[in-house]
């Protein structure tokens, strides 16, 4: 079992089911169609067995697998992804939904405007 999740716990989930060592995370970047990476999370108990099917299958769907075992915050996150496609996301979201929890910041509205891009222009939210 699978969870797309990128912030609820693979381990707290997996403590729910009968075989935490089955249980893994297959996050996919969106929009999930176009963007190749997908990161596979391991829980505390998640086997290699697990770990190495998931890849497999991501491989096989046209996806690049890569394993991730630190979280990161969330801006950390941003920086990694980039402040102008995260802020593309949150218009996206916002016009389709109309649902305020998706409109963007000031501040992320003002460092991309800046130039201020993450990793992409070595100044984000993180230097």
């Amino acid at each position: 079992m699978a969870s797309n999740t990128s912030s609820i716990s693979i381990t707290a989930i997996a403590a729910a089911t009968k075989r935490p060592e089955k249980f893994i995370g297959m996050h996919f970047f969106n929009p999930a169609t176009v963007m190749k990476l997908v990161e596979v999370i391991r829980g505390a108990h998640t086997s290699d067995a697990t770990c190495k099917t998931i890849s497999k299958l991501a491989t096989a769907i046209g996806k690049q697998p890569v394993e991730v075992n630190n979280p990161m915050s969330p801006l950390a996150l941003e920086d990694l992804i980039g402040l102008d496609v995260c802020l593309a996301i949150m218009d996206i979201y916002f016009a389709e939904t109309g649902d305020p929890k998706y409109k963007a910041s000031l501040l992320l509205r003002k460092m991309a405007r800046a130039g201020k891009l993450g990793r992409k222009t070595g100044i984000g939210f993180f230097n």
